[in-house]
């Protein structure tokens, strides 16, 4: 361990040694440390990472396959605890060598910047498929409404064309104005009389609603004309 901490000073990396035991345990298992399990490990620095354990000594290999008496034989992919986080004193960096280091650090903010990325560009596009999902509901709800709504207004029949006319101008009336009088008046006989209702009759309520809808309609903030028109579809 000193040995490499010393080599990877010569290199320009930064590191120490550090000192603890070396054991191979399970998840709620108790073991029994001795001296024999004593180790020495290296740890170097890497900018925006912090200290990183290296396993170079042979300690690990060799008790892989010959466990020491009293304690089980470690494995290499063990991290060991160290038992003092002091690191010991390091050289400056040589500039060409760490290079090398900032290469390897440049490629995990490459890797992470791509992630980011592609985590930004699922973001937009859920976004555009639940804009685009609202938008078609919106128009297709729109459409059904106002073919609806056509087909009453343009019944063949004259008095329910009269009453249907009537109960289109109630639906504006939510958004607010006034019952135009022949609405009213010609919807009362086409609903309590046996009067047949003239093709004139039928025009002029026809002219009083189309007036209704563009009078309420100029009244309207923008987000109730949204809603006015596409919504209720009055337009």
């Amino acid at each position: 361990a000193t040995a490499a901490a010393a080599l990877y000073r010569c290199l320009g990396i930064p590191a120490r040694i550090c000192e603890g035991y070396l054991v191979n345990i399970q998840a709620d298992q108790t073991v029994r440390v001795t001296g024999s399990d004593a180790h020495a490990w290296v740890e170097v620095y890497i900018d925006r990472i912090g200290w990183i354990p290296v396993e170079v000594t042979a300690f690990a290999a060799e008790s892989a396959q010959q466990p020491s008496a009293g304690s089980i034989a470690p494995t290499p992919q063990v991290l060991p605890t160290p038992v003092s986080d002091e690191p010991q004193s390091m050289d400056s960096v040589d500039d060409s060598d760490g290079q090398d280091n900032t290469d390897s650090v440049g490629s995990g903010s490459s890797s992470s910047s791509q992630n980011k990325a592609s985590s930004l560009l699922k973001a937009v596009a859920r976004c555009i498929c639940i804009i685009t999902c609202v938008a078609a509901f919106l128009m297709g709800h729109y459409a059904l409404l106002r073919k609806s709504i056509s087909r009453k207004l343009n019944d063949a029949d004259g008095r329910k064309q009269a009453i249907n006319t009537y109960r289109q101008a109630e639906r504006i009336l939510h958004y607010g104005g006034q019952m135009p009088a022949v609405l009213r008046e010609t919807a009362e006989k086409a609903r309590f009389s046996q009067h047949q209702i003239m093709p004139d009759e039928l025009n002029n309520c026809a002219d009083a609603l189309n007036h209704l809808t563009e009078e309420v309609y100029s009244s309207l903030s923008k987000s109730k004309k949204i809603l006015f028109r596409f919504w209720s579809g009055n337009l």
